[in-house]
């Protein structure tokens, strides 16, 4: 696929750079007394609790990679596992921190190509562990929204009956315009190469499975994480609601308006906590600790980035596998 011109992408850049501000302006401004009064009320030990616990979530990256790695490649090990938990600790600060989107995926697909891992194998596995920790993202998010947070979808303006028809209507829509695109021999070609692909996948359900779990424990691990401050903060929220809030969030940031969810987040946490009830210096606290947590996750993958040598260098070859 083509890259857009340089031109456009600065002016891509500098949109999301305006948004990111004004979010954050928009943020600070409800910064008061009270929302101070809020943080100080968290004690250190449950910050540094949920730190550690919301950093199993990159453990769970590291060995659902490596699963999914092992199973692309029948003829390769995949790499060691301490070796893909640096290096997803450092994709995670590149996805945050570091220009582009796609930082953090470019980042880890170039370390494992040099690492011995063949670009097709790298490019599958990648794709499927994206697409595992979506897919967990968006059924918990639908079912948390159901069971603990109903009302969030009233707030919002969000109806059943409206999403459903809208939903099968744009399924609809795509089917047709994929029977349309498969007249082109070259898309035609393009769309084979992904079924193939896909196909492989569909013979190792234990596989898909075992990615699938890992996703559930590392956006569980994620939720549970941000739960510990409600007490502090004194939201009264019960952790089924709390998950459909940061899941409808983690979906909601992937929307490419501000430089990579900053902003966007906090924001609309602030958004979902209040249409639950929450006061506002609970909410903004909630946001500004939430961030905090990616910071701090970040930190090491930013030291690992910058001093681990190993982590871009070319790695002698693998032996094969029996």
């Amino acid at each position: 696929m083509a890259q857009a011109p340089p031109a456009r992408r600065r002016l891509i850049r500098l949109g999301q750079l305006l948004v990111t501000g004004a979010l954050f302006a928009w943020l600070v401004a409800r910064i008061d007394h009270a929302t101070i009064l809020a943080l100080r009320a968290v004690p250190a030990v449950t910050l540094t609790l949920a730190l550690l616990i919301f950093s199993l979530s990159q453990f769970c990256g590291a060995l659902r990679l490596r699963i999914l790695l092992a199973a692309a490649s029948h003829t390769a090990r995949p790499p060691p596992l301490g070796f893909l938990l640096r290096l997803t600790f450092a994709a995670f600060f590149a996805s945050n921190f570091l220009p582009g989107t796609a930082g953090g995926d470019l980042f880890k697909a170039l370390a494992l190509v040099r690492q011995g891992t063949a670009l097709g194998d790298t490019v599958s596995a990648m794709f499927v562990d994206r697409l595992a920790n979506l897919a967990v993202a968006a059924i918990l998010c639908g079912a948390a929204l159901t069971l603990g947070a109903p009302e969030l979808l009233a707030h919002l303006g969000f109806r059943l009956d409206v999403i459903l028809p809208v939903s099968g209507g744009a399924g609809l829509v795509l089917i047709c315009a994929v029977i349309a695109l498969q007249r082109n021999r070259t898309v035609r070609n393009w769309i084979a190469r992904i079924g193939a692909r896909a196909a492989v996948w569909l013979r190792v359900p234990g596989t898909l499975a075992s990615a699938l779990a890992l996703s559930v424990l590392g956006i569980g691990s994620s939720i549970l994480a941000q739960w510990l401050f409600c007490a502090p903060l004194g939201i009264d929220l019960g952790i089924v609601a709390l998950a459909a809030v940061i899941c409808l969030v983690s979906l909601v940031a992937l929307v490419p308006i501000s430089l990579n969810g900053i902003g966007l987040q906090e924001a609309s946490i602030v958004v979902l906590l209040t249409g639950l009830g929450v006061s506002s210096a609970a909410a903004v606290s909630f946001a500004l600790l939430s961030r905090l947590l990616v910071i701090g996750a970040s930190v090491p993958g930013a030291i690992l980035a910058a001093s681990d040598r190993k982590l871009l260098g070319r790695a002698p070859a693998r032996p094969s596998q029996a």
